[in-house]
């Protein structure tokens, strides 16, 4: 696998922390064309002193303010758009509806770069996550990619599409 992290101001301890990584956006829904850009998403679970950064001796309101880790994203001038999410806001914008991360737990084997038993335990359980909003989201999205693919360039109500 290529190495997605070596001089691209990661955190070092991100490649080993890695929960999943895996191609995703047009090449996860079958509609890349020969010149779409590759899409790569990912969670990673952050080392404790990272989470809780108490722990190696920083002292809120004296300190520096410390961001907790959300996301990595490699550079614009990559050819590969690769994104990194911290577990728990992948679980966040899994809850509200992110189209091309829930795409992710019905990928085919082969778009699967590196997994973990974690994120195998995250698939097994997915339909903990569906609530009734992500289900109307995610059936809007549908409609309006299929009515996409169809009558290109057209604007119309997502709300009025019919399958």
């Amino acid at each position: 696998m290529k190495n997605h992290f070596v001089n691209n101001n990661a955190p070092d301890w991100l490649e080993k922390s890695l929960v999943f990584l895996a191609q995703g956006g047009s090449v996860a829904r079958n509609a890349n064309l020969y010149d779409s850009d590759v899409d790569l998403y990912g969670a990673a679970c952050e080392p404790l002193d990272v989470m809780f950064p108490n722990r190696k001796g920083y002292v809120a309101g004296f300190d520096p303010k410390k961001e907790p880790f959300q996301f990595w994203k490699t550079p614009e001038e990559y050819s590969e758009d690769v994104t990194v999410y911290s577990l728990v806001r992948f679980c966040h914008m899994l809850n509200n509806s992110a189209t091309d991360l829930w795409t992710l737990f019905f990928l085919r084997d082969e778009l699967m770069l590196a997994s973990s038993t974690m994120f195998d335990m995250l698939k097994h359980h997915r339909s903990e996550f569906v609530t009734r909003g992500v289900l109307s989201n995610q059936t809007r999205g549908a409609k309006r990619l299929l009515f996409g693919l169809t009558n290109a360039g057209k604007k119309v109500d997502s709300r009025k599409l019919s399958l």
